[in-house]
């Protein structure tokens, strides 16, 4: 006669087989130690911890495969930096491609694909942008890269002085060769033209500020006196009209810096002379300055 077997016995003989078969069914999947794990998704962590939140206050991420299809597009705010940006993408080289300072003045064309351009809308000064480009190779079980961001923009202030018997004009332009940045940093050719209006200064006089995004080169700059704002024709009175991309180059201003050197201006209406500035130099022209 067997011998009989106790329930308890019984129950343990099914249960320890079964736990060992669903132990080794998942180590033939992703979390697994002994698999071939090249099929595989990745953690990807941008480090954002050199960006600062009040200088840079959105960062506008785009992270495409090798085949240039769009993996990821997110927007980021100032207090979310401290903890990074972490991500599961395929093994493969990503490009990633952030934005810093996307706002109103900046229209976006096919956001969603690596030709993606940043315009600067109409005549508006360009946002303050701030750029980050990288080939990440995503191999391994985790990747992290440290985002640190390019100023990829120019402010020129510009000063009138002793304007106390002069009518000094109402407007300002500024135009380049360039309308916008495609999203690997690149400018992109076009009429980029940025007006300015008088604002208070240090003083009594009035000081023009412009924001311009990167050019291909400086040659092309030209600041132009106008009598006016521009009408709805995006047009006025031209009065005076300045060589500013010449005085930059004749200078050195490096326009493929990695991070922009701001400009400034000055307008001496009583000696007839203008004085451009920049980070390292300074230079005076003497210049018809009577409208």
């Amino acid at each position: 006669m067997g011998k009989n077997i106790s329930w308890p016995a019984l129950r343990y003989r099914f249960v320890i087989p079964a736990f060992l078969f669903i132990h080794l069914s998942a180590l033939s999947g992703c979390g697994g130690i002994f698999e071939d794990r090249s099929d595989c998704p990745c953690y990807l962590t941008l480090l954002l911890d050199g960006c600062d939140p009040s200088r840079v206050r959105n960062l506008h991420v785009w992270l495409f495969d090798s085949s240039g299809d769009i993996l990821r597009r997110d927007t980021l705010y100032g207090g979310e930096y401290r903890n990074g940006y972490r991500v599961l993408v395929k093994r493969d080289m990503v490009e990633c491609r952030v934005w810093g300072n996307i706002t109103e003045a900046t229209y976006i064309r096919a956001g969603m694909k690596p030709e993606a351009i940043l315009l600067k809308k109409q005549t508006l000064s360009a946002d303050s942008l701030f750029f980050y480009g990288s080939g990440i190779r995503t191999e391994g079980e985790e990747v992290s890269a440290k985002v640190v961001l390019r100023k990829e923009f120019l402010t020129v202030k510009v000063l009138l002085k002793n304007t106390a018997e002069t009518e000094y004009p109402v407007g300002m332009q500024i135009l380049s060769g360039s309308e916008g940045l495609d999203i690997n940093g690149k400018p992109v050719a076009g009429i980029g033209v940025t007006a300015a209006f008088p604002e208070p200064g240090e003083g009594e006089e009035p000081e023009y500020r412009f924001r311009l995004l990167r050019q291909e080169e400086c040659a092309g700059i030209r600041l132009l006196i106008t009598d006016g704002p521009m009408d709805q024709t995006g047009s006025s009175e031209v009065l005076k009209e300045y060589p500013l991309g010449e005085w930059l180059v004749q200078n050195g201003y490096d326009m493929k810096a990695e991070n922009l050197s701001d400009v400034e201006i000055e307008i001496d209406f009583s000696a007839s002379l203008i004085t451009v500035s920049a980070e390292d130099w300074r230079e005076t022209y003497p210049a018809d300055v009577e409208f």
